[in-house]
């Protein structure tokens, strides 16, 4: 199974939680809140041949969910969470998504706009199982 086919179930999983998605850099003038995501790390372990049984990608992931304030980065966290939470199928890409690990961690960002209004950030590190199936 190809990890675009991957990346795009992941996306829809996190797409479906309601939150508005970018990834990698949070595009100009995107209100919050959103959520940046990076895949981290993709590792796959493959069948041995004659040895019935689907590849599963591990994959790790980082969402970083900004908001303007803490309730608000919790509520979007949970929503994320919730998305992918539930054994995610994606049935266009023909791919499972399981959560194995989950981390969160709260933080303020630096002022950078000479305001006092620093948006609060929680940034969550996930660890997931897809499967073709």
């Amino acid at each position: 199974m190809p990890i675009a086919n991957v990346h795009r179930a992941i996306y829809a999983a996190l797409n479906s939680s309601g939150v508005t998605i970018c990834n990698g850099i949070r595009t100009a003038g995107t209100a919050t809140p959103v959520a940046v995501y990076d895949l981290t790390s993709a590792e796959i372990s493959v069948s041995l041949n004659g040895v019935s049984g689907n590849n599963v990608w591990v994959i790790g992931l980082q969402v970083v969910c900004v908001a303007d304030t803490l309730e608000d980065v919790c509520i979007t966290v949970d929503d994320i969470v919730d998305a992918i939470d539930a054994n995610y199928t994606d049935t266009g890409e023909a791919v499972k998504i399981v959560i194995t690990q989950f981390a969160v961690a709260f933080s303020t960002e630096n002022i950078d706009d000479g305001q006092h209004d620093a948006e609060r950030v929680g940034t969550i590190t996930i660890t997931l199982q897809a499967q073709e199936y």
